[in-house]
């Protein structure tokens, strides 16, 4: 598998909308950034926060060039019923991550603890993709607390664009290791 390296092609992502329509990178054409969120499941608190949050920002991402959209591991029913329960206006909320698209992101898993988890699901990740279907930045997380800032993201993409900043965190650390030891 991989490793997920940006200014490389990001890996092929589809699933379905809790609206019922269908959503696929390859598909997307921003002016500057499609931004995946992936969250836990709707019984995670810290996720309904942020995804209200994203849903609340949202048409301010797509004014600076960048189409959102978030996903789980949940089924439809509970992708309905979080845009319903969160009152979420905007956000295009997906379903049905697979494991595979999953292992392909580098996402966490966790298996269940409590009887309002589900038995697998995903732990949090933000990325940002170039309208060029490139990674440009990867943020995950093993725990549900630690996301990006949103406003922060937000505040950052024009200034990104301002100064024609390329996707850091290139370099494969294996030669970096190599290439320092010789």
């Amino acid at each position: 598998m991989p490793v997920l390296r940006p200014g490389q092609p990001a890996p092929p992502l589809q699933f379905g909308l809790a609206d019922g329509s269908s959503w696929s990178l390859d598909a997307q054409a921003p002016d500057i950034f499609t931004m995946i969120v992936f969250y836990r499941h709707r019984h995670c608190s810290v996720c309904k926060e942020y995804l209200k949050a994203l849903d609340e920002l949202h048409a301010d991402f797509a004014a600076q060039g960048t189409s959102s959209v978030a996903v789980s591991m949940g089924s439809r029913a509970d992708a309905k019923a979080s845009v319903n329960d969160l009152d979420l206006s905007t956000l295009p909320l997906g379903h049905g991550l697979s494991l595979m698209a999953a292992r392909d992101w580098q996402l966490f898993l966790s298996a269940s603890r409590r009887e309002t988890e589900p038995a697998l699901f995903c732990e949090p990740g933000l990325f940002l993709v170039d309208r060029n279907q490139r990674l440009y930045f990867a943020s995950i997380q093993s725990m549900p607390f630690g996301r990006p800032v949103l406003e922060q993201v937000l505040d950052w993409i024009p200034k990104l664009v301002e100064r024609r900043t390329e996707a850091r965190g290139e370099v494969p650390i294996e030669p970096a290791i190599e290439r320092a030891k010789g």
